[in-house]
């Protein structure tokens, strides 16, 4: 079954058994990172006084890691997977579709004599006669657990092991397959950066790894799964592009559909120092192509403007990729105090591919409200910062702010002043305030209704 992209949430394929009048942004994010790593379990009836104490196994952790221990004795670490669905040293799945599952233990080896720990290593447990035992045992890179996750790659049930490496970017990656009753390694690699999709509607993920290439000096895209030419299937590299040299490190990737087998890649990424772009690539029969665009649709961050990414801010099934500029008023200023317009750019890919702006808009420091600049305000308004995170949409005339054509704010409550009416649905907190008199570049309110829009917060209905 084939899952249709959803840019807000990429579909996880775990194994379990007419346009809108007012453009909607459907995928701009602050981008945060949330890294919570859980202690290590060092012994088997460890005290459970203090926070950091391990939880006591249960019944069938007990089994398991007692069967474990008759395989590779009882000098051993069991480690905790710091991320993802399973955070437990041991791991339970069903991998062959029999009424029983199967047991992953991941551990390290203890010296018994000077109690030092050795590298990662991975035991396969199965129920035989009604007891658990241990099938098979295989090392792993890295010093620490990331991630355990099951995926079908179109060879039957596989496990991808992440592990990290001390004071290291780069993970380790092994990918496993379940056959015969045992493990077997397919794939083993390193990555700073990796996406887990269907990426050439075949019914089957991929993966798509960024490493850097010391050799190259640059960072390498990797498109890594199961091939079905005719001379046969495997699993492995399918293709790979060598990608921008400012590329610092890849934060998130986002695919549009040319035709059925063709598709374009944006690759969001960080060039450092608060710098960004992003790098485009075209898929074509599980080939990767760099496309260059000249500049790499630069972009800023600072106090005033949130970290935005590649997305389908329209629903229209083409992805819009932000350009920042400073606004009129703020060209001379540093980068810190300069106020940023959003230029949005679409590929244009019939005959040879081109770039084309689509929308101008300015995007409040808290990712609260977009505002579209109508073409009419363009080149003539700017926007003047205020305290209470008030901005004013001002008229910019011989080098200095002018009338004040629409002010937006952002509040708990309805702002003391006179003037202010409240914008939106009842949990909004946009309030709006409107000059008196006659201004030839007002506003009228289909045009307000048309050009202000309220983000929705996490969780709820656009």
């Amino acid at each position: 079954m084939k899952t249709k992209i959803n840019p807000m949430k990429r579909p996880k394929r775990r194994l379990r058994g007419a346009k809108p009048a007012l453009p909607k942004i459907a995928a701009l994010t602050v981008f945060s990172a949330l890294a919570l790593p859980l202690c290590g379990c060092t012994v088997f009836e460890a005290s459970l006084e203090g926070m950091l104490s391990p939880p006591k196994l249960t019944k069938v952790q007990t089994e398991i890691y007692n069967a474990l221990t008759l395989s590779i004795g009882e000098q051993s670490e069991l480690i905790y997977p710091r991320s993802g669905e399973y955070r437990s040293p041991f791991v339970l799945f069903n991998m062959d579709g029999e009424a029983t599952d199967e047991a992953i233990v991941f551990y390290r080896e203890k010296s018994p004599n000077s109690g030092a720990a050795g590298g990662l290593r991975m035991n396969l447990l199965d129920r035989r006669g009604g007891h658990w035992v241990s099938v098979s045992d295989c090392s792993l890179s890295g010093s620490d657990i990331e991630n355990v996750s099951f995926y079908d790659f179109g060879s039957g049930i596989n496990v991808m092991v992440s592990s990290s490496f001390l004071g290291q970017p780069e993970n380790a990656l092994s990918v496993l397959n379940y056959s015969e009753g045992r493990l077997w390694e397919l794939y083993k690699t390193t990555y700073r950066f990796m996406d887990i999709y269907d990426i050439n509607d075949d019914g089957y993920n991929e993966l798509f790894l960024v490493n850097y290439d010391p050799a190259l000096e640059s960072h390498i895209a990797s498109l890594v799964g199961q091939s079905r030419r005719e001379e046969g299937s495997r699993f492995g590299l399918l293709s790979s592009a060598a990608l921008s040299k400012d590329v610092a490190s890849v934060q998130r990737l986002t695919r549009q559909r040319i035709n059925e087998s063709s598709f374009l890649l944006f690759l969001d990424y960080s060039k450092g120092d608060n710098a960004y772009g992003t790098q485009i690539l075209s898929c074509f029969s599980d080939n990767l192509v760099s496309l260059d665009f000249g500049e790499g649709f630069a972009r800023r961050n600072n106090s005033n403007i949130p970290v935005l990414y590649s997305t389908d801010i329209d629903g229209d099934g083409i992805v819009e990729i932000p350009v920042t500029y400073p606004m009129l008023g703020y060209e001379g200023l540093t980068v810190p105090e300069q106020m940023l317009q959003v230029d949005w750019f679409v590929v244009n890919n019939e005959g040879i591919f081109s770039v084309s702006s689509k929308y101008s808009t300015y995007i409040s420091m808290g990712y609260e409200y977009i505002f579209y600049i109508p073409v009419r305000w363009q080149g003539f308004v700017t926007v003047q910062k205020m305290e209470n995170s008030t901005v004013n949409f001002v008229l910019y005339d011989n080098n200095s702010f002018a009338d004040i054509m629409l002010s937006v704010r952002v509040s708990e409550a309805l702002p003391e002043e006179e003037g202010w009416e409240h914008y939106g649905n009842e949990d909004s907190k946009i309030y709006i305030k409107k000059p008196k008199g006659d201004f030839p570049m007002a506003f009228t309110e289909d045009e307000l209704k048309s050009s202000l829009y309220i983000v929705p917060k996490r969780g709820e209905t656009k």
